[in-house]
């Protein structure tokens, strides 16, 4: 099995329910942030940018609206954000090239947003299908890519995932409280919670982590 190119998610403290006018703010306070840094690259590290991250899902159609626009140094480093709230990661396969080039970062997530999304029904449930065959041909490291896989797929994977929870497949419970978990949040699920725990919290929280769904043409 190839293996994939890891980003680790330095995980935010979430402001849900957020609003344009609250990213707008934001947005704004990180611009002009960019205009006075002497960073060559403005990136994750600025603290402007982190307090975008921190308002969560909402604000991603807003940031994809920039990037979208793609006319100036705003709407290419923006981009910075939407792994950090997604927790979408690419496989490396996807990746050509070197990691990390700008265009074809933004082509991946931007092909993702727009229409890729409506793939993600289909490879978890063929990630959950290859890992159940390798646990039953006791193929350990390919086993653990595997829920390596399904957890890059972030949290647009995490309905589908509940989907799951429901009919048993307990090995996904770690994925997910992963997937779910925020620093300093008191909103996460312990290490140690059950399947129904999980499922508990799905229906109290699911409102702050669902993404809106792909626009049709």
């Amino acid at each position: 099995m190839k293996k994939s190119f890891i980003l680790i998610f330095m995980f935010m403290s979430i402001i849900y329910s957020a609003t344009k006018e609250d990213f707008n703010k934001e947005y704004q306070e990180w611009k002009d942030w960019v205009d006075n840094s002497k960073m060559v690259t403005p990136n994750f590290k600025s603290p402007k940018l982190k307090k975008i991250i921190n308002l969560g899902v909402q604000v991603l159609p807003y940031i994809f609206d920039e990037i979208q626009k793609g006319t100036d140094i705003y709407s290419k480093y923006i981009l910075e954000a939407v792994p950090y709230i997604s927790r979408k990661q690419f496989e490396i396969e996807k990746w050509e090239g070197k990691f990390g080039l700008d265009f074809k970062a933004k082509e991946l997530y931007l092909h993702w947003w727009k229409e890729g999304r409506k793939e993600t029904p289909s490879i978890f449930n063929k990630y959950c299908t290859d890992y159940e065959a390798a646990i039953k041909d006791k193929r350990e490291e390919d086993s653990k890519e595997l829920l390596m896989r399904i957890k890059r797929l972030g949290i647009d994977v995490l309905p589908y995932m509940i989907e799951k929870l429901k009919n048993e497949n307990e090995y996904l419970v770690p994925v997910f409280i992963e997937l779910t978990t925020v620093k300093d949040s008191d909103k996460n699920l312990k290490e140690t919670a059950t399947k129904e725990e999980c499922l508990k919290w799905w229906e109290e929280n699911k409102e702050n982590w669902l993404l809106p769904p792909v626009e049709s043409k």
